[in-house]
C-alpha cells in the first residue's frame, strides 16, 4: 500500500479509504488486536483487487519492455490478440463511447473493483462493436501518434538494444 506505483495516481484515494477502514476498525473496537484484525480485512477487501491489478500491469508492462529489446522476439496469437483488443477496441471506445469511458474510468478511479467493467455484457458489448468496425471507420478514435516507437527510434539512431541498455 505504501510502495504503490505512482503512475496509476492513486495515493490520495489509497489514503482515504485507509483513513476511513482505520476510522472504522477504532469505532468497531477497543480490544488492539481486533482493532488490527478489523483493519486487515477492510484493506484486503478496500485495497487489494486494486494492488494485484497493479501488479499484474506492471509485470506485463516489464514483459513488454524486455520482449522489445529483443530483435527476435516474435509475438504470440494471444498477445497480437491482446494487443488488438486493447489498441482497436477498448482505446477507441474510451474515446468514441462516454457509456465505455465512464465504465472504464469507475476501476480507474477506484469506485469499483478493477475489472468490473469487463463483466458488465453492455460495455463489453460495445467495445466488441467498436472491435469489428474497420480501422478506416475509427481512425479519428486513435490517439495521434506522436513520435517513432522505441523499436523505430533506436533503428534510426543505428542503436541495438544492447548499446541503449548500457
Amino acid at each position: 500500500l505504501v510502495r504503490s506505483n505512482p503512475l496509476y495516481g492513486r495515493g490520495c484515494s489509497q489514503a482515504f479509504i485507509a483513513g476511513h477502514a482505520l476510522a472504522d476498525a477504532l469505532a468497531e473496537s477497543h480490544d488492539p488486536i481486533e482493532r488490527a484484525r478489523a483493519y486487515d480485512r477492510a484493506i484486503r477487501r478496500e485495497l487489494k483487487p486494486f494492488w494485484d491489478a497493479m501488479v499484474r500491469q506492471d509485470k506485463a508492462a516489464i514483459r513488454r519492455a524486455e520482449n522489445e529489446q529483443n530483435p527476435d522476439y516474435k509475438p504470440s496469437a494471444k498477445a497480437r490478440w491482446i494487443k488488438s483488443f486493447v489498441e482497436d477496441a477498448i482505446n477507441p471506445a474510451t474515446r468514441g463511447d462516454m457509456k465505455v469511458l465512464r465504465a472504464v474510468m469507475r476501476p480507474f478511479q477506484m469506485l469499483e473493483a478493477p475489472s468490473v467493467w469487463l463483466r458488465n455484457p453492455f460495455v463489453v458489448g460495445r467495445v466488441l462493436r467498436m472491435w469489428m468496425k474497420p480501422k478506416s471507420s475509427k481512425a479519428h478514435l486513435y490517439v495521434p501518434k506522436l513520435g517513432p516507437d522505441r523499436g523505430e527510434m533506436l533503428r534510426e539512431l543505428n542503436l541495438s538494444p544492447i548499446q541503449n541498455a548500457a
